[in-house]
């Protein structure tokens, strides 16, 4: 590293430990893995200590009948210690709720998972009641509840699922888009309310991302207050959607990298027994029109100013974060 970059890595950490940014110090990956039992299962599970959780997908759900090689794939990671996560679809809050308790029934009845993975849902209010019913019923088999907004929801959320999944896109939109807060419609604003949180709560993913990209990405996340994450060169640019038909190719240099310990991983966030869940959001566009609610408490004028300077000061540190990352890829003065 040149002398330039040596001074831009010494700044920008200065202000780093200045200021109120949370960094995430340890994190964790949760494996999307929507690809049967197999070589990638086996790669997958070679280094049981990096990976956290496995979201189990047979076909858009737990399958049609009992597959015994995702038995024998599934009792495998969980002997390791590993957390499984059932696939289930809410197609935007339209999915028939029987049928999503269906589905439910036949991912613990089959497989013994640990919790379910709440995918199509919304970020806006409106349909808490529907969410809340499958929350419930979760809840009721002690099962653990991811929930995939696919950009950040509005706050009220947070007590509805044990992990929200906030981020869902490019590693482009990543750097130079991604926004810790939601638009509030009825407050004509952005409410930025991420950082009020622990990490643990929130789960990033973060596809079309290179190798070279791969450093840049996890770098990024550790100032975006998220423990749960998974960084895949997977594009969604011949499908239209990513699949996560495999694991990335550069898989061994992600988990060397993220360095978890699982031994020293916080406890799963612990919350009331009567509580709500909202589905996930992946695409904005995608969503159908919905009753919008933001049951967002008013705030003071010290208040809110205190909230926008935070996101000034983070603002501008995610600003030398993306200096930093594009410097480090210019090549290193001679001499």
């Amino acid at each position: 590293m040149g002398k330039i970059n040596k001074l831009i890595f010494i700044c920008f950490f200065s202000l780093i430990l200045a200021s109120n940014i949370t960094f995430a110090q340890e994190q964790k990956i949760i494996v999307p893995a929507y690809f049967g039992p197999g070589t990638q299962w086996d790669t997958m599970l070679a280094d049981p200590s990096v990976v956290d959780s496995v979201i189990v997908n047979n076909h858009g759900g737990p399958g049609a009948s009992f597959d015994q090689s995702y038995k024998d794939a599934i009792d495998r990671a969980k002997g390791l210690g590993i957390t499984i996560f059932g696939y289930v679809q809410t197609e935007y809050a339209t999915r028939d709720q029987q049928a999503i308790f269906s589905d439910i029934d036949k991912y613990y009845s089959w497989y013994a998972v640990d919790g379910i993975f709440l995918d199509q849902g919304v970020r806006r209010g409106g349909n808490e009641s529907y969410y809340q019913a499958i929350y419930n019923y979760i809840k009721s088999k002690g099962g653990f509840v991811i929930l995939n907004t696919g950009t950040v929801p509005y706050e009220s959320y947070m007590q509805y699922a044990d992990a929200i999944l906030t981020h869902e896109n490019s590693f482009d939109f990543y750097i130079n888009s991604y926004q810790p807060g939601t638009w509030v419609n009825e407050n004509d604003s952005w409410s930025y309310w991420v950082s009020n949180y622990p990490p643990e709560r929130f789960y990033h993913i973060i596809y079309a991302t290179s190798q070279n990209q791969l450093q840049s990405a996890i770098l990024a996340s550790k100032t975006r207050n998220v423990y749960y994450i998974y960084i895949t060169d997977e594009d969604s640019s011949s499908l239209g959607y990513v699949s996560y038909g495999t694991l990335p190719s550069y898989w061994s240099s992600e988990i060397s990298s993220l360095g978890i310990s699982r031994e020293n991983a916080p406890p799963p966030a612990t919350l009331p027994s009567e509580t709500v869940v909202l589905g996930n959001e992946t695409n904005e566009t995608s969503e159908p029109p919905m009753n919008e609610t933001a049951p967002q408490e008013e705030k003071g004028i010290l208040e809110q100013l205190a909230d926008s300077v935070t996101f000034v000061v983070n603002s501008f540190l995610e600003f030398l974060v993306n200096c930093f990352m594009k410097f480090q890829c210019l090549p290193t003065p001679s001499g």
